[in-house]
């Protein structure tokens, strides 16, 4: 941080906090959000490459600097790996040689100027340059800051279900071992497998290539045939992913600067044009379930403030 807020960058620095000068760039939501953690401001956002091509093929796979080249430009650009290398030789961008370093990111500068000036009359022909200048880029800057603000968790709400959660599954892996008539590992399709059709005889659902199906569906079809392991492993497997995947893993995601989740805000995802999140994802918590619903309550608002939930017509 002290590297980049010594008196000599002082007119760099100025110049990426003046509101006034417009930046031009890939990922620019990123960009100001690593800024921002090292005590520098990065205002006049004007043109995302990334997101002007999101909205002219929103269904596209990447929008990455090196794949909008191919599409954009026909050109191939060099990837980041081509300067720091790949594997057990990889170094740090900090060890790359400063020649190729200016080399590697002028190309990169060069292709990001080449493709403001196609990507932009493109908006103007699609009609969508509104869109882009009066809520995509604006946008932008919202995400960075919710990113940057993160979320608050109550860490002994979540201490209290992980508790509460060990203890049902435990019942429920008791319960298990009881009709199956021996102990083996609830989270293994293949000793399942042989648990339900080998040495239950239950009815075969559904195929795949290796056997017959434990899938949602199959399990779904065997507990309305009325066999209780099956309905069992359903509430099983529930209950696992939500302690897995929520309950116990989130709360070592909180930073200990901030004390808050800091997940991303996809705007260059889903092709409806709605936001993602990820890493982690904060948009599937369940809502279903007592557990799920009591999950949602664990996150919570700063003092004075509440949480506003809205959604919108995608048509």
């Amino acid at each position: 941080m002290q590297e980049l807020l010594r008196e000599s960058l002082k007119p760099l620095t100025d110049m990426l906090a003046d509101e006034k000068v417009k930046k031009i760039g890939i990922d620019l939501k990123s960009a100001k959000i690593s800024l921002n953690r090292l005590g520098v401001e990065l205002n006049g956002l004007h043109f995302d490459i990334g997101v002007a091509a999101y909205l002219l093929n929103p269904g596209g796979r990447s929008y990455g600097l090196e794949d909008l080249c191919r599409e954009w430009l026909d050109t191939t650009l060099p990837g980041y790996e081509t300067v720091v290398g790949s594997g057990k030789g990889r170094i740090s961008f900090l060890e790359v040689g400063q020649e190729i370093v200016g080399e590697f990111s002028g190309n990169r500068l060069a292709a990001i100027l080449s493709l403001f000036r196609k990507l932009t009359p493109a908006l103007d022909d699609q009609g969508i340059r509104s869109l882009f200048e009066g809520l995509e880029m604006p946008l932008l800057k919202v995400l960075s800051e919710m990113e940057l603000f993160g979320i608050k968790i109550d860490s002994i709400m979540f201490a209290e279900m992980s508790q509460n959660l060990t203890r049902e599954l435990t019942l429920l892996r008791d319960d298990i071992y009881r009709i199956s008539g021996s102990q083996f590992n609830l989270n293994s399709t293949k000793q399942l497998k042989k648990i339900l059709f080998e040495d239950l005889g239950l009815p075969v659902i559904k195929k795949t290539k290796t056997g017959p199906s434990t899938d949602s569906s199959v399990l779904e079809e065997l507990a309305i045939q009325g066999y209780d392991i099956a309905r069992l492993m359903l509430e099983y497997r529930e209950l696992e992913k939500l302690r897995s995947t929520y309950v116990d893993a989130l709360p070592k995601l909180v930073n200990a600067r901030t004390d808050r989740i800091h997940t991303r805000f996809n705007q260059t995802v889903a092709a409806t044009g709605r936001l993602s999140s990820s890493h982690p994802n904060l948009q599937n918590i369940p809502s279903r379930t007592e557990m799920g619903r009591g999950l949602r309550k664990a996150f919570i608002a700063e003092s004075g403030f509440i949480f506003y939930g809205a959604d919108y017509s995608q048509i």
